[in-house]
């Protein structure tokens, strides 16, 4: 009866093997979703933080100017933070009504998370068939997150220069890519003054 017992609390003290311990493959499964987990968390504290910190600056200057020691709020100055400037000397001409295909332009920009940015372009669109929307938005991937999709509804049809803008928050985690053109349908679309403004 105690060789029993002993046995069965050997048993019990023995560690409990996992279900792919002798499967690579499954192993790897649990270790991505396991990796993709951390970096959600980790993303979402770093967000929090940031969160934080806005709160933190803002309570500062209130504080400064209830007492005095400050006559008026800061104000955003984007024109004096442009990052990145695209398609200044001459148009970028995007026209493919012969090829049919989609056609864009992507420029992976290097942006600090946290961060809230003003994204600007003047487009002109001289003729289109079958375009719901010209492109002018981002790709963000996140780690451990969805893909974000930032973007401006430029609008189709045919229309001459207009000012088009988004602004977006980049997240903890992310990448920004920067992609105007032509995703669907065909047409001739052109874009100048492209302005990446860092607003706070």
């Amino acid at each position: 009866m105690k060789s029993m017992l002993f046995f069965l609390l050997a048993c019990l003290a023995l560690p409990t093997v996992p279900a792919w311990a002798n499967n690579p493959l499954q192993r790897n499964r649990s270790l991505r979703r396991e990796l993709a987990n951390l970096q959600s968390r980790k993303n979402a504290l770093l967000e929090e933080s940031s969160r934080l910190k806005e709160t933190k600056l803002t309570l500062e200057t209130t504080r400064d100017l209830l007492s005095g020691k400050q006559e008026k709020p800061p104000v955003d100055q984007p024109d004096g933070n442009i990052l990145y400037r695209f398609e200044t000397k001459q148009p970028n001409v995007i026209d493919n009504t012969k090829s049919g295909k989609r056609s864009v332009v992507h420029r992976w920009l290097k942006l600090e998370p946290g961060k809230t940015y003003l994204f600007e372009g003047m487009i002109r669109l001289e003729h289109s068939e079958n375009v719901k929307n010209v492109k002018f938005g981002g790709f963000v991937p996140v780690s451990g997150g969805k893909t974000q999709w930032p973007a401006c509804e430029v609008g189709a049809g045919k229309f001459d220069w207009r000012k088009c803008s988004f602004t977006y928050r980049l997240p903890h985690g992310a990448t920004f890519c920067l992609i105007y053109g032509l995703e669907q349908g065909t047409g001739r679309v052109l874009f100048k003054d492209i302005t990446v403004h860092q607003i706070d």
